[in-house]
Parts: structure tokens; C-alpha cells; sequence
């Protein structure tokens, strides 16, 4: 009867020890999976924002958010609107693009230009200022010189104002160029780049540990 008792009491000791094991194995399931699910809405959330802002490169890179034509031959002022869709850049320029014929340079056919821009928001402060000639003033390539460069301004639009004080004889009724766009310093792509990998770790890493789960909850039914 002792013995009989004995056994008894192991049996149950056993079976509840295997209930308190399962029990473990599904909390532990549970939390592998919340986790796995998490890493997938967190890694794809990133995906996301990393194609968002390559895209966003890829477009500030090669954007010309001010193209206009200004007679620089003549004293005088013109207005203009300067769209701004990126802030996200190092840096944002106004450069001045002559039309050369065969054998001029930017700077020399710009001999005797004196002139002012002034970029201003919807409240009338001023946020950009250039000017040509400046100390540092030089070509940007064998058509065009920066006269203007700073940080990026708040997307918006913006009211531009081109003040000729003293022309260029050389361009006289020959408009120039006056653009602006982004310069980017790489550290944008970058931004881009680690986002995207993240994203793909952390969607890879979640569905691993979904597959492991699934894995382990169909070998039981599998058996013999």
C-alpha cells in the first residue's frame, strides 16, 4: 500500500510538472512570437522611411527649385518664387549661369556685374542673402559661379528679389541663369542606407523566429 502510494504521488508530481512545463513552453511561444511580430511592423515601419528618404535624395540631388532669366546688361530688379521641398540637406546654393559662346569663361563675360539677391518667407524675414562679386566667389564649373550658399531653408515657397546694381557689358541683352538646388554631403544617403538595412535585419530576424515557432508547433502532430 505504501508503495502504491509512493507511485501515486510521483505520478502526480510528474503530471504536473509536464503541465507547468507547457505552460512555459506557451508563454515562452507567446513571447517569441509578440516579439517576431514586433520586429516585422518595427523592420518594415524602417523599410519605409529608408526608401522615403532615398527617394527624397535621389530627387533633392538633381532638383532646381529656382530657374530663372534675369537681364544682367541693365540696372533693375526682378522678382521671382523659390519652391523649397527639402531641408534635409548639408547645404543649398544660388548660382549664376551665363550663355557662353566659344571660348568665354563665366567670370570674364561677368566683368563689372555688381548684384544682390535676397530670399525672404511669407513673413517678410529674410532668409537667404547673396551677392556677386563676393570673397568667395569662384566657378563652379566652366559655366556657372555660386553667389549665394547656406543651410536649407523650411520647405515652402519663398520670394526671391535680383537687384542689378552695376550690369555686365559683355551680357548686354544676353539673360543669364540664376538657379538654385541642394548640395548633398552624403551623410543623407547614409541616413537612407542604414535605415533600409535595419529594416531588412529586423523583418529577417522576425521571420525567423516566426518560422522557428511554426516549425516547432507542427512537430508534435508529425509524429509516428
Amino acid at each position: 500500500m505504501a508503495g502504491d502510494n509512493f507511485m501515486g504521488q510521483s505520478s502526480v508530481t510528474a503530471s504536473a510538472m509536464l503541465r507547468r512545463r507547457g505552460r512555459v513552453r506557451a508563454a515562452l511561444r507567446l513571447c517569441l512570437g509578440v516579439v517576431g511580430a514586433a520586429l516585422i511592423i518595427t523592420g518594415g515601419a524602417f523599410l519605409w522611411r529608408g526608401f522615403r528618404l532615398h527617394a527624397a535624395c535621389r530627387e533633392a540631388e538633381t532638383a532646381e527649385v529656382l530657374d530663372i532669366r534675369v537681364d544682367v546688361g541693365a540696372t533693375g530688379r526682378r522678382h521671382a518664387t523659390l519652391k523649397q521641398i527639402a531641408e534635409f540637406t548639408c547645404r543649398q546654393h544660388i548660382r549664376m549661369a551665363p550663355e557662353l559662346r566659344e571660348g568665354e569663361d563665366a567670370v570674364n563675360v561677368l566683368r563689372g556685374l555688381e548684384l544682390a539677391i535676397s530670399v525672404r518667407d511669407a513673413g517678410g524675414v529674410e532668409r537667404m542673402t547673396g551677392a556677386y562679386p563676393t570673397s568667395f566667389t569662384a566657378p563652379h564649373d566652366a559655366g556657372s559661379v555660386t553667389i549665394a550658399d547656406s543651410p536649407p531653408m523650411p520647405v515652402g515657397e519663398y520670394s526671391l528679389v535680383v537687384n542689378v546694381v552695376s550690369p555686365a557689358p559683355a551680357l548686354a541683352g544676353r539673360p543669364v541663369r540664376i538657379v538654385s538646388g541642394y548640395d548633398l554631403c552624403g551623410i543623407e544617403w547614409m541616413g537612407a542606407a542604414v535605415e533600409i538595412l535595419g529594416g531588412a535585419a529586423a523583418v529577417a530576424i522576425g521571420a525567423i523566429i516566426g518560422g522557428a515557432l511554426w516549425v516547432s508547433r507542427r512537430r508534435p502532430s508529425e509524429g509516428p
